[in-house]
């Protein structure tokens, strides 16, 4: 999901040509889109992160 949310934002950006900052005017719903793909990036490092020392140390 969060990549094609992506590729459409790089497109939206690129119609209105503000792709060089695309934080100084956001669009409603960047601040929203942006926590919950820092949380899942988080969460999902944190998921092999755990594996990887399941695997190694236990």
């Amino acid at each position: 999901m969060f990549f094609v949310a992506a590729i459409v934002s790089y497109v939206f950006h690129g119609r209105r040509r503000d792709a060089g900052n695309q934080f100084r005017r956001p669009v409603r719903g960047t601040t929203a889109f942006m926590t919950a793909l820092i949380v899942g990036e988080i969460g999902g490092f944190a998921v092999l992160l755990a594996g990887f020392v399941q695997a190694q140390l236990l």
